[in-house]
């Protein structure tokens, strides 16, 4: 009797792990090919970010030769003003509570 059952027990767990194995290797795909799409993303963020740097380092150098500029640098905290901090304000107290 333990002869009829072993067979087919064997069949289903050939059937289980065929159907478990297509699954996995479909999720493998997806997320392979969403990797590389972030990859991507993230290679044209980081070119662009150094184009933005370069860009500031070259209107920074400007600068010392066209002082016109410097308004703008300091608008966007690219340059410090002179005579000036870049620290931030302090924030305000906060009012104590009295019950």
């Amino acid at each position: 009797m333990l002869n009829r059952l072993l067979a087919p027990v064997l069949v289903g767990c050939l059937i289980l792990s065929a159907i478990s194995c297509a699954v996995l290797s479909l999720q493998w795909f997806f997320t392979v090919g969403e990797a590389q799409k972030l990859q991507g993303l993230a290679f044209r963020i980081n070119s662009t970010l150094n184009a933005a740097q370069a860009l500031v380092n070259d209107s920074v150098e400007y600068s010392r030769q066209n002082p016109a500029i410097d308004p703008i640098l300091y608008q966007f905290n690219f340059k410090a003003p002179p005579g000036g901090t870049n620290a931030p304000e302090p924030a305000p107290a906060k009012p104590s509570r009295k019950p």
